[in-house]
């Protein structure tokens, strides 16, 4: 399914962005 295929890249973009956070 498309609709999931695009939710789960936008929750991997939003751990990353966590990752950055947390880094500085």
């Amino acid at each position: 399914d498309l609709h999931k295929k695009y939710l789960a890249i936008i929750i991997m973009d939003n751990i990353e962005f966590i990752e950055e956070n947390d880094i500085i």
